[in-house]
């Protein structure tokens, strides 16, 4: 199992090769398996891209999910915040 990066396609394919030099047979096709949760991540990480402005006053989904995100980063940052957090 691999994440989607060409190389690793190409590994499998030169992998079936040297199997099949050694008469394994091993199909890259059928038995290379991209990562479903890297897949899942590009897909969410795309649809979260792709929000345009939805705010009346100009604001995006991204730009208040870019605020949450640091303000949490700032408080795991810290262990008086996080304790204050809790």
């Amino acid at each position: 199992m691999t994440d989607n990066a060409s190389n690793n396609f190409t590994m499998a394919k030169e992998l079936q090769k040297l199997l099949a030099e050694q008469n394994i047979k091993w199909d890259s096709k059928t038995n290379h398996i991209p990562c479903l949760t890297h897949i899942i991540n590009l897909v969410v990480q795309k649809f979260l891209s792709s929000l345009v402005t939805d705010g009346v006053d100009g604001s995006s989904f991204r730009f208040f999910l870019d605020k949450i995100r640091g303000i949490a980063k700032s408080i795991r940052g810290s262990h008086l915040r996080w304790e204050a957090f809790q």
